[in-house]
């Protein structure tokens, strides 16, 4: 019984070292609140949940957890950052077949998670931005999960 306890709280030790964060979203401007829910968006490493530092020239892994209220067979994703009100695409994931990240057909109603290890490139500025990732059905963009994130590339 020693033995187990031991076990187990080496594993919640190890969980709680990780630099791993549920971090602080907001809904988009121009979606539909109704079409979707983005339940919960996980950055690693991110230790700070409103304002997660990423280092240029690493990855960083993205997971999200999302019920759409649509059902589709096609779905895309996009990743954006916003600086001074303009939206700029990330070329690694622009338009991009989002089945790859998540499974399909979507079913509305049905909560699914989508991962993706973006590399965060050394050209990139520094600074504080906003992360922008929406997610659409093809057939109807319209029907949408979107959310928005600081970061800080540094």
């Amino acid at each position: 019984m020693a033995l187990y306890s031991s076990l187990l709280f080496a594993a919640f030790l190890g969980c709680g070292l990780a630099e791993f964060n549920v971090v602080t979203t907001r809904l988009c401007r121009e979606v539909d609140a109704s079409a979707c829910t983005v339940n919960e968006v996980r950055i690693d490493p991110c230790v700070n949940s409103r304002l997660c530092h990423l280092k240029k020239g690493k990855n960083a892994k993205v997971s999200f957890d999302f019920t759409p209220q649509f059902s589709t067979t096609k779905l895309k994703t996009g990743l954006f950052g916003l600086k001074n009100g303009a939206e700029i695409p990330f070329d690694a994931l622009y338009n991009a077949d989002a089945c790859t990240l998540t499974s399909c057909p979507t079913e509305a109603g049905k909560t699914q998670t989508l991962d993706f290890s973006l590399h965060i490139g050394k050209k990139l500025p520094t600074g504080n931005f906003e992360f922008k990732w929406k997610l659409w059905n093809e057939d109807n963009e319209s029907q949408m999960c979107c959310y928005r994130t600081n970061v800080r590339l540094v």
